[in-house]
């Protein structure tokens, strides 16, 4: 048996935990191994090769137009009216500004790609009102830190897109499989704060009801927005455009939206396409390292390896899913969510498609572990971007708001894998 991939395994994971930076870390150790196993002129050859696939990918694609015009939105002002809205309808709840923040992030990710993005957007928006009606600030920012699963979870995400890339799946199929879940998880989340603060309304208070007009008027605010969402759904669904096609009508139809109502001016657009090449330039490095190095543990033989080691086990097949949950839950603590998705998929696909579980349930499974990876400590991304957004709140306050949103996403795992029709049902529906 070859240990070399298991050794680079090793490597690549110290150097990621000494602060090397993900893409530099693939790139070195994959390099490094495949000119062990193949010589140096051909390892020259297979990462150019790599770098130019990855950038000149037409699925890829989907993910600059997708961020686009999340970047368009939220500089238009799109942020602030869905917690309006939100807030309008649902705000004089147990805890309502809580449920609107869950509301208004499972509408944003029908237009947004990025947890980053929705973190920061309703970081901002959210806690502050939450602050001002004396919320808990744990709770206020739990709710930011963790709904934000939601944008990727529902369609369009930037995950999903990677995960169809990596395993051959149809990407329109996965967001499809995403709609139903997502709003379970809102649901899960929403029941748990309106729960929660209604045994101890501190926590939470309710907000004053609004009249009709009022929710109206917020509805009429976000209308031509939940129209493209409808849109581009629908024409996913129905075969009539292809993903990559739905991002660029989508970011297309944003920009002329902002333009016809005066959203958004010249520094807004150039702000706005300024931070999507930074946003799409980190991803695509740390796409290229990922497939390097992913690359080389295949010529390694890490994945028939490990498929091999978890059968001799002779595990039950739900066994096998709590190990890889428990294996993302402590990757989470060190390592980026999207470099931990290019690493643990190659790996574990196989595996997961033998002992018979759906490809399409296997890849929410991994958008939900990648949400509960974004709010584990000691790394926790979503967490850091809420410290960023509130200074003054410890960072052992916001950790301990997350404990019962952590508790709701192993609530939504179970019914995950009690009911996994919930991914394969829409799908099963789709045309094409």
């Amino acid at each position: 048996m070859d240990f070399t991939g298991l050794i680079g395994l090793g490597f690549l994971l110290l150097l990621m935990f000494s602060g090397v930076p993900v893409y530099a870390a693939m790139i070195l150790v994959g390099t490094l191994g495949l000119t062990y196993l193949i010589g140096l002129q051909a390892t020259i050859f297979q990462v150019a090769t790599v770098s130019f696939d990855v950038v000149t990918n037409y699925d890829l694609l989907i993910v600059p137009f997708f961020v686009l015009m999340a970047n368009i939105l939220v500089a238009s002002g799109l942020g602030r009216s869905l917690y309006h809205f939100a807030y309008t309808w649902v705000g004089h709840l147990p805890g309502g500004l809580c449920v609107a923040t869950v509301v208004s992030c499972a509408l944003f990710g029908a237009v947004c790609a990025s947890e980053t993005a929705t973190t920061v957007t309703f970081g901002v928006i959210a806690i502050a009102e939450m602050r001002r009606y004396k919320y808990d600030p744990g709770l206020a920012c739990g709710s930011v830190a963790s709904a934000d699963t939601l944008a990727v979870l529902i369609p369009p995400s930037s995950i999903l897109v990677i995960y169809g890339v990596i395993t051959g799946e149809s990407i329109s199929k996965l967001f499809i499989a995403g709609i139903v879940p997502g709003i379970v998880l809102a649901i899960i989340f929403s029941i748990m704060v309106m729960v929660r603060c209604k045994i101890n309304p501190f926590l939470g208070p309710a907000g004053p009801k609004t009249n009709f007009k009022e929710k109206w008027k917020a509805l009429k605010a976000i209308l031509d927005v939940a129209i493209l969402a409808a849109l581009i759904l629908t024409g996913l669904m129905m075969g009539w455009i292809t993903p990559t096609e739905a991002g660029a009508f989508g970011s297309m139809a944003a920009i002329l939206l902002t333009i016809v109502r005066k959203r958004i001016d010249w520094k807004g657009f150039k702000d706005s396409s300024i931070e999507t090449i930074k946003l799409v330039g980190m991803l695509f490095s740390i796409i290229v390292g990922a497939f390097i190095f992913v690359n080389f543990t295949m010529l390694s033989k890490v994945p028939l390896f490990m498929g091999e080691f978890i059968k001799s086990m002779h595990l039950p097949p739900y066994l096998v899913m709590v190990f890889i949950f428990i294996l993302f839950i402590i990757l989470g603590c060190f390592i980026e969510v999207v470099a931990m998705v290019l690493i643990i998929v190659p790996i574990f696909y196989p595996i997961i498609v033998e002992l018979g579980f759906h490809p399409l349930w296997f890849g929410i499974v991994i958008v939900v572990m990648a949400g509960i990876a974004s709010i584990t400590p000691p790394v926790g991304l979503s967490v850091y971007v809420v410290k960023g957004i509130v200074p003054d709140v410890p960072i052992s306050t916001i950790f301990r708001g997350i404990v019962w949103w952590f508790l709701s996403y192993l609530v939504f795992l179970a019914l995950l894998l009690i009911f996994p029709q919930m991914t394969t049902f829409l799908p099963s529906l789709m045309t094409k």
